[in-house]
């Protein structure tokens, strides 16, 4: 069996360098926000005609529609910085595919608070939530200018960290976590080449 597929320590990004650089600072922009719970930064990393599927289990149809689930959030949760590992990017032409796992660190802080069945992040200090995601990036603003913009978002839970794979016998933690290689998603861009 070949472990090509199993997460590394190293990000995998295929594609010209320059397009990757360009999805990877929205994308980081994107996560980065959520930290800062600002709004207009969340929003200037997607497509208007964008489609989430959200971590909440639900689905945001246009860029309208996010807005509102971030007016939502603002307040009724806090969110710390996130952790992504086995990011990977892969640029052909104008489209391009994001794939990761992370953790969405977050906790309540208003009565609303998650808002949704599918998570329970009670009133611990932290709610370490692990998740996937896949997201799809077009080489176009929404507008027709030639502007890397994410144009479908698409996270959901992750197992929990010790449950076993069926059919494979083993765990997120016994195939070695994040391997030593989780990127924080912080506030500033990500270095070049990093």
């Amino acid at each position: 069996m070949t472990t090509d597929l199993y997460p590394t320590a190293k990000p995998r990004f295929v594609g010209p360098a320059e397009d990757v650089e360009a999805i990877r600072v929205a994308h980081r922009d994107w996560w980065a926000a959520n930290h800062t719970q600002e709004i207009p930064r969340c929003s200037r990393n997607f497509a208007p005609d964008t489609l989430m599927f959200n971590l909440n289990g639900h689905t945001y149809y246009g860029l309208d529609e996010m807005i509102k689930a971030w007016e939502f959030y603002v307040g009724a949760i806090d969110v710390d910085v996130v952790d992504l590992w086995d990011y990977r990017i892969f640029v052909s032409g104008d489209l391009a595919y994001i794939t990761c796992e992370g953790v969405f660190p977050t906790k309540k802080s208003a009565e609303e608070g998650w808002g949704a069945s599918n998570l329970d992040i009670g009133e611990q200090d932290v709610a370490p939530v692990r998740f996937r995601e896949t997201s799809i990036a077009r080489r176009d603003d929404g507008n027709g200018n030639p502007v890397w913009k994410i144009w479908h978002f698409h996270c959901s839970p992750a197992a929990p960290a010790d449950e076993e794979r069926p059919g494979m016998a083993d765990t997120w933690l016994s195939r070695g976590g994040d391997r030593g290689g989780s990127i924080a998603q912080t506030v500033e861009l990500p270095p070049p080449g990093a």
